[in-house]
């Protein structure tokens, strides 16, 4: 069997660091959301998934939807 000798084999990605999630970053990304779904069809699920985060890390910052959209209102 051959062995794979391409140009990338053994190269190490370098990606840049993630940001800190922070309450400021998620009202941002429910902003979108909202401006791109409604607020009827917009989830929770949309807005962590804007950020690449799990849903539960934004639930760590806001107890529901509600608490979101009420955080996006008071901007």
């Amino acid at each position: 069997m051959a062995k794979s000798t391409g140009p990338y084999l053994g190269t190490v990605s370098r990606m840049p660091p993630p940001k800190p999630l922070t309450a400021e970053r998620i009202v941002q990304a429910t902003e979108e959301v909202l401006r791109r779904h409604g607020f009827a069809k917009a989830t929770v699920v949309d807005v962590s998934c804007a950020l690449g985060v799990s849903h539960a890390s934004v639930y760590r910052h806001f107890a529901s939807k509600a608490a979101l959209h009420e955080a996006v209102t008071k901007r």
